[in-house]
């Protein structure tokens, strides 16, 4: 997968029936998320969650989603974030992963252009 974009990212609906479904998917199976990515120029990204405590009414731009940041070099390499490492920026608060709806991979810059390649997406469990 390969995104270019700004002010915006590449996103994954867990319970993808439909485009944009929104219905809860019950991830607490797992450990957390694990993936292979790259940026062509490097870049400062966050992988945002959106759970049953962020309505899109609420999430202005990510603001109130639980996030991690990442940053990516121009070299493939792998990330694994548990769970517990997405925290909403506002008070700390951990990611619901009961009810995740959507993962994003967003720009930290909402001005920056950037490139991002993912690969082999999967959940994984320690």
């Amino acid at each position: 997968m390969s995104a270019t974009n700004t002010h915006w990212g590449l996103a994954v609906w867990p319970n993808a029936t439909t485009y944009c479904n929104e219905t809860p998917v019950n991830l607490s199976q797992y450990s957390g998320i694990a993936f292979w990515a790259k940026s062509v120029t490097g870049a400062a990204l966050k992988l945002t969650v959106r759970d049953g405590a962020t309505t899109v009414n609420t999430d202005t731009e990510g603001a109130t989603s639980p996030s991690v940041p990442l940053s990516l070099t121009t070299s493939w390499a792998y990330y694994k974030v548990h769970w517990s490492e997405i925290k909403r920026p506002s008070d700390q608060t951990l990611a619901d992963p009961q009810t995740i709806t959507i993962i994003k991979w967003e720009g930290a810059d909402a001005e920056a252009i950037y490139e991002l390649l993912l690969d082999d997406v999967s959940f994984f469990n320690d």
